[in-house]
């Protein structure tokens, strides 16, 4: 995993792969796991597109809606994607805060993919970001079994290995499932993946 990572940092990833996308100033892109909106920002100068970014957790949302509140082509919602609808405890550590790794932390409140995808009036999404620390696979599964991987052109994913006894089980389900609709157009193993639609 290292190793994947050397390889990461030495082709500047984050400027490079995670940025270089054909987007432009109509495009739709989904960030979910917004924390401080450094990426919502890049995507944003370099092609001026529409940007929804979800972060649940309270102090960051806030801190994005003060960074974004005067743009208009960027929304900030401050609730996570998840595959329901329900208020639940985040761990409260920083970057890697998670529904998953902890019972104690702040309140927050998470929506239901699908039901929000019926809501706002969007019918393509040309990308989506999700790191959202462990909880990518069960939303993965969700899209997939009610048909919905195909309304992402690309899925931009980092997938977690460290709360799980069976990460290698669970990235090979996702990766079987995003392969019907899309394929794999670059990967660096626990780092960044990129899932394209065929």
């Amino acid at each position: 995993m290292n190793k994947e990572l050397h390889k990461w940092n030495a082709s500047r990833g984050d400027e490079t792969y995670r940025l270089n996308y054909k987007l432009n100033e109509n495009s739709i892109v989904f960030d979910l796991g917004g924390y401080r909106g450094e990426w919502a920002q890049k995507i944003y100068d370099r092609y001026g597109c529409n940007i929804h970014v979800f972060e649940p957790h309270p102090e960051f949302s806030k801190n994005l809606y003060d960074k974004f509140g005067d743009n208009k082509k960027i929304t900030v919602y401050d609730f996570g994607l998840y595959t329901k609808t329900t208020t639940t405890k985040l761990s409260d550590t920083g970057s890697s805060s998670s529904i998953i790794t902890s019972d104690d932390g702040v309140d927050v409140k998470l929506v239901d993919i699908v039901t929000f995808l019926k809501n706002i009036n969007i019918s393509r999404v040309d990308l989506i970001k999700i790191n959202i620390e462990g909880s990518e696979y069960e939303l993965i599964d969700h899209l997939y079994q009610n048909d919905l991987l195909q309304k992402f052109d690309n899925l931009q994913i980092q997938f977690h290995h460290e709360q799980f006894e069976n990460y290698e089980e669970l990235i090979s389900a996702c990766r079987e499932m995003l392969s019907q609709t899309h394929k794999m157009t670059w990967c660096f193993n626990w780092v960044w993946e990129n899932w394209g639609n065929v």
